[in-house]
């Protein structure tokens, strides 16, 4: 579900009708020259 809800701890964020769900994140890497993703969604 696209559907979020977040619980009373302020920081737990579920999906609406309770089904699985996952989290994903970029790794980045900050350089003087530019910024890289080390973690590309391919």
């Amino acid at each position: 579900s696209e559907e979020v809800k977040n619980l009373s701890d302020n920081w737990t964020v579920v999906t609406a009708d309770g089904s699985d769900a996952a989290h994903f994140e970029h790794s980045l890497l900050v350089t003087p020259d530019g910024a890289e993703i080390l973690t590309p969604w391919e």
